[in-house]
């Protein structure tokens, strides 16, 4: 499965988004992290693909820590 990433900084503090969803931690910055993964079918030999979030991440914390919940990319 290949997957794909958004990064965003929301600009404010675990104050208003609450705590690292990974480590529980105090964040001075929460970070906003979107992932999503590449999707491929046929029906009727007409080929359509695209990017979902289906069954995808979408978390807020730290930078480091959400960039270390990243899935590798297989196949």
């Amino acid at each position: 499965m290949m997957y794909k990433y958004k990064l965003v900084n929301t600009g404010y503090s675990s104050s208003k988004y609450g705590l690292c969803e990974v480590c529980g931690g105090y964040a001075s910055e929460i970070y906003h992290q979107i992932e999503m993964k590449r999707y491929m079918f046929k029906c009727n030999s007409k080929v359509y693909e695209g990017w979902t979030n289906y069954n995808c991440h979408n978390q807020f914390g730290h930078k480091e820590c959400l960039l270390s919940q990243r899935r590798e990319v297989v196949g």
